[in-house]
């Protein structure tokens, strides 16, 4: 099985972890509150980083964006510009350099649709929009999924897929 995949199902699987159980004790749901309260801080503050590195990256700078990537041979990207699903380190890190370099002046906002973790895995569905600052309406919009896993103790990028928001006219 493809390991994106297990990943995807084991995300899954520990997202149900996160529904409240009844008949624990009450000491043991005052437990399972910290843990959940703490994993959301510091989820929250690993998607304020998220942010800042994304609007640097779309005004040329790749760096910070980078770090926040896992460098395994497992991660994936279906980037906003189309063409095919990307694997592996080796392949995006030289891609999101290229995408970077490609953006100047860049005024980078979003709205989050749906965010959540577990403290192993997280997930973020969000519109994206890119904007000159001179200018009202936004020159691109996407549509964005991203995946996260802990890795060493901090958070990482797994997956991305971005795609344009379409809107497709009903037939008659």
């Amino acid at each position: 099985m493809n390991t994106l995949i297990k990943y995807v199902i084991a995300f899954a699987f520990t997202l149900t972890l996160l529904v409240p159980v009844d008949g624990l004790p009450e000491q043991a749901e005052d437990t399972l509150l910290i843990v959940e309260q703490d994993q959301n801080i510091e989820f929250a503050q690993f998607l304020d980083q998220l942010d800042r590195a994304i609007n640097q990256f779309v005004n040329g700078n790749d760096s910070d964006f980078k770090q926040v990537w896992a460098h395994s041979e497992d991660i994936t990207v279906a980037g906003g510009f189309g063409g095919e699903i990307v694997q592996g380190w080796e392949t995006i890190g030289p891609r999101l350099s290229r995408v970077s370099a490609s953006y100047t002046n860049t005024l980078y906002t979003t709205e989050r649709i749906s965010h959540g973790s577990n403290g192993e895995f997280g997930y973020l569905i969000q519109h994206e929009y890119f904007s000159h600052p001179e200018e009202t309406e936004p020159y691109q919009q996407y549509r964005v999924t991203m995946l996260f896993r802990i890795e060493s103790g901090e958070w990482k990028l797994f997956h991305r897929h971005a795609d344009s928001q379409v809107v497709f006219q009903a037939r008659d």
